[in-house]
């Protein structure tokens, strides 16, 4: 399992996409709508999540499905990394896959 500090998106889908974090106990806002080939990032550093805790992303697409990622990641504020999510796809269809 990657340990990171931050977590970034990439949408590679055919539509406009959101994401937010979740993690035991807690999760972020939303990120604003974004379109292909963008991505958006959040520093992990910013919320209250416990060191070790296992961290995964949210992705909703407009007009779309709301779906988790499966794969999950483990927060240090140590790290220096960062865990990137690749979506494609279609609203409907997509697949989120975490790289590395």
């Amino acid at each position: 399992m990657q340990v990171v500090n931050s977590i970034s998106c990439i949408n590679n889908g055919g539509f406009r996409m959101k994401f937010k974090l979740e993690w035991p106990g807690g999760e972020s806002g939303w990120s604003d709508y974004y379109n292909n080939p963008e991505s958006e990032s959040f520093d992990l550093t910013n919320f209250n999540i416990a060191e070790g805790a296992e961290v995964w992303i949210i992705v909703s697409a407009l007009w779309g499905k709301t779906k988790t990622a499966d794969e999950h990641v483990k927060y240090s504020s140590s790290a220096n990394a960062n865990a990137t999510y690749n979506v494609t796809g279609a609203t409907l269809t997509y697949h989120i896959s975490l790289e590395g």
